[in-house]
């Protein structure tokens, strides 16, 4: 109660004060631009003289659109293992880390510890890990590991410095010159002495270009308090290298070491052995313990089947041969149209499918065919492929009823379905699946949905013709094309596609000149890109687009703050995003007051975020406060207490506020979850000095709640048990 007494008198202390003019403004709407927000001129500007006239013709549309609360979209199924991953957190030296270039430029630099850690337990043995175990053993202190893609490169480096105890380990960006590495290692060290350093990715010509000295000086500096590694991945062998350099070549497979690992604990006769390693080194595609199960007990039941009955037991190899069947029989365009529109859009009401089967089908045969009516059934006109099932759906008139749809045939892979499409049907195929997808972003549907699921594929398998000729057609429209656009760059990386054409094509966008581009690569790193990539830099990357100069600063805002509400698993990028705001608002980057208070403005839309009642939001506000990512957490709660006790963050306190009492009556939370919450924050507030600051604002924001929605209980009760004694005006 003494506490309680303590904040209610240093609210009527402050409420007796006359409000700062800066705090006052900043309530009054919460799309006012940050970079007008940052200055006191902004402050003393109307809303009439603060609306410009945008640069191009869609900016208003797009910018209003997305500051909408319904501007929601169909959701895109996550690979379990990209949740895994990005679920994973590592209470030691784990999270984001943020450096600057020599440029003055903000990068981010992700902690690896916990991911080494796990890849540890269940990696097997490997000609490269065993090379670069011994190349650490003897004293090596850059190793430059060089191979073609799917080697296994970075993992191998992970596990070993994992076995040689070289924790933690940090990953830098690889587009960095030698000056941001030599420099970005000089900073992380000085709170971390003795990490290591992965740089993944890196081009062939950075490693060939290190010279003797660049090389001591890099040494230099990762022996300076404490000794540290530098690893080095590249795609391709650099043709020269100093001689101070250690050197791994990736020469096996990692899917060669798992069959091997599988021999070890399973023998078989070398016959076997021999045969398996024969069919398994002549795909590409993922092997599995299970997979191998599979091949050996197919060869020890027929011990003379041939190479092609093995094969059909790894992944994607039953897809092709299914279809290689099927086409073996002459298909009309209303055939193969049916077969595109549902590997596109698996799932999709039965009646919205078929009316796309009728437009496909003129697309494929020419812009001048009218199909007519005819049969429309999928099911049919793909026998052998496709089949129909029911889901329950819930109807915009109340209830859940069950609805029709069409799905491809259980062994049949959807992504290596439409990959084969569009190697084997030719130009005429692909010009009319392009024109049928360009037509299907306009509103969001399971339609919709399937459309960009199918752009981010084929960008993995056509990246030129399909950037050209679809995503940036897309982007350069109107708000939901360029939504779609947008989510179709984080296709690769939510479906685990080793591929980073998404992050490439944002990041060559963000840094240009087009009003359309930028717009869509700021929703890109704030949606499935920027949410399962923490890699790409989301977060940093967004910060910077809050001082934007145009219409674009507000976007940014709300789109960092969402990636806090990307789901329960998505547990890195609300760390890194909470992190970043935290470090601002304290003070810990140099900067001025209004970039603080542009950390806060951020920090209540992340609120916002995580208390709406979608199924992403509502599990990532209980992931968050449930007790399984207590970094995540501490910060959350220091970042209430400094906006809350801030005079200048009064439109954030309101939001955060109203936003966690709607938690509340949503059933999102519950209130006790809300009251430990404030009680955490006033214990924060009391360490820093500002208690009294606190229960002021705390209590002006939930009397203005209660105010707003008289018949609500939350805000009232919350009043009653924190503010028992205190006068509110009702």
């Amino acid at each position: 109660m003494a506490e309680e007494r303590e904040a209610s008198a240093g609210d009527e202390r402050q409420n007796g004060d006359q409000q700062p003019a800066e705090a006052a403004k900043q309530g009054e709407t919460g799309t006012s631009k940050p970079a007008g927000e940052a200055g006191d001129e902004a402050e003393k500007s109307t809303p009439q003289e603060s609306s410009k006239v945008p640069k191009e013709k869609e900016a208003p549309e797009k910018v209003r659109s997305d500051l909408d609360e319904d501007a929601t979209t169909p959701t895109q199924s996550v690979d379990a293992d990209v949740r895994a991953k990005n679920a994973l957190i590592n209470p030691n030296f784990y999270g984001a880390v943020f450096f600057q270039t020599s440029s003055g430029r903000r990068r981010h630099s992700s902690n690896q510890t916990g991911l080494a850690a796990d890849l540890a337990e269940r990696h097997v043995e490997s000609g490269t890990l065993t090379a670069l175990g011994e190349a650490l053993s003897a004293g090596g202190a850059i190793v430059a590991v060089c191979g073609t893609s799917g080697m296994g490169k970075r993992s191998a480096c992970l596990v070993a410095l994992h076995r040689a105890g070289m924790t933690p380990i940090f990953r830098l960006p690889g587009d960095l010159g030698f000056e941001d590495v030599a420099g970005s290692i000089e900073q992380l060290k000085t709170k971390h002495e003795n990490a290591c350093f992965l740089m993944a990715n890196a081009p062939v010509s950075f490693v060939e270009t290190l010279n003797d000295f660049e090389l001591e000086m890099l040494k230099e500096k990762l022996g300076e308090s404490g000794h540290s590694r530098l690893l080095i991945t590249t795609h391709g062998t650099p043709s020269k290298t100093d001689r101070t350099m250690v050197v791994v070549q990736a020469t096996e497979v990692p899917r060669f070491a798992l069959v091997t690992a599988y021999f070890e604990r399973h023998p078989a006769d070398d016959e076997t052995v021999r045969r398996i390693r024969r069919v398994t080194g002549a795909q590409s595609g993922t092997v599995s313990f299970a997979v191998l199960d599979t091949m050996v007990a197919r060869l020890r039941a027929e011990p003379d089947a041939s190479d092609d009955d093995l094969l059909r037991a790894l992944p994607g190899v039953v897809t092709t041969d299914a279809l290689d069947t099927w086409f073996e029989t002459e298909r009309s365009a209303r055939d193969v149209a049916a077969l595109a529109c549902v590997v596109t859009c698996e799932g999709a009401p039965r009646s919205d499918l078929e009316e796309q089967i009728d437009i496909l089908e003129a697309k494929l045969l020419g812009d001048d065919a009218k199909p007519g009516f005819r049969r429309t059934s999928a099911a049919a006109l793909a026998e052998g492929l496709v089949t129909t099932t029911t889901r329950p759906v819930e109807s915009r008139y109340g209830g859940v009823h069950d609805e029709s749809v069409y799905v491809l045939e259980e062994r049949l892979d959807r992504h290596q379905a439409l990959e084969y499409l569009w190697e084997h049907e030719g130009a005429g195929f692909r010009t009319g699946v392009l024109s049928w997808l360009t037509k299907l972003a306009g509103r969001p549907s399971e339609l919709w949905a399937g459309a960009v699921w199918a752009a981010g594929v084929l960008l993995t398998i056509d990246p030129r013709y399909v950037e050209s000729n679809l995503i940036r057609p897309w982007a350069l429209g109107r708000y939901w094309p360029s939504v779609a656009a947008a989510q179709a760059l984080g296709v690769p990386t939510i479906l685990n596609i080793p591929s980073d054409i998404g992050q490439r094509l944002a990041d060559a966008w963000i840094a240009g000149s087009s009003f359309d581009l930028r717009f869509c690569a700021i929703v890109a790193y704030g949606g499935l890109l920027g949410a399962w990539d923490v890699e790409s830099e989301a977060p940093v990357r967004l910060w910077l687009e809050t001082f934007a100069e145009d219409d674009l600063a507000p976007v940014a805002a709300r789109r960092l703050g969402m990636l806090c509400a990307a789901g329960d698993d998505a547990r890195l990028v609300r760390l890194t995003v909470l992190n970043l705001l935290l470090e601002i608002s304290s003070g810990q980057w140099a900067g001025t007051r209004p970039e603080m208070r542009q950390a806060m403005w951020v920090f209540g839309y992340a609120v916002d975020s995580l208390a709406d009642e979608d199924e992403a939001s509502s599990d990532s506000l209980r992931s968050l406060l449930g007790g399984e990512e207590a970094e995540a957490r501490d910060a959350f709660v220091e970042l209430l207490a400094r906006t809350w006790s801030a005079p200048y963050a009064r439109w954030a306190t309101e939001k955060t506020v109203t936003a966690l009492v709607h938690a509340v009556e949503g059933e999102v939370i519950e209130r006790r979850v809300l009251a430990e919450l404030i009680r955490c924050a006033k214990d924060a507030a009391r360490k820093l000095g500002t208690l009294a600051e606190l229960g002021g604002a705390l209590c002006r924001a939930l009397a203005l709640e209660r105010r707003k929605n008289p018949d609500g209980v939350v805000a009232r009760r919350l009043l009653d048990q924190f503010f028992p004694t205190r006068e509110v005006t009702r």
